[in-house]
């Protein structure tokens, strides 16, 4: 992974904070603002494991009154968005712990 203050790197995946857009290769994948926050804090530390409570408090959620689901619900909406750019699974689930970048 690559990454200054601004851009993150990963395998195929272009993150630009600066302009707020996530890149598979050079396809743009619109992201909410939400799943843009869950993407960056995954591609900051690649290699990482974040609960899901860890997930909510860089989403600015609280984690109570099932908020758990809503991270669930996002990780899904972006793997979809990336299935349909042509991209892999770009999100694993990491049983009992919570999620990270597929390796």
């Amino acid at each position: 992974m690559v990454a200054n203050e601004n851009l993150f790197i990963w395998k195929e995946f272009r993150l630009s904070t600066r302009s707020r857009r996530f890149y598979f290769k050079d396809l743009e994948i619109p992201l909410t603002r939400m799943e843009f926050q869950l993407l960056q804090l995954l591609i900051a530390s690649p290699e990482q494991v974040f609960s899901r409570g860890q997930i909510l408090a860089a989403m600015e959620l609280d984690s109570r009154y099932g908020a758990h689901s809503t991270v669930d619900s996002h990780v899904s909406r972006i793997r979809k968005k990336v299935k349909s750019a042509g991209g892999p699974t770009v999100i694993k689930a990491v049983h009992g712990i919570g999620f990270r970048l597929e390796q």
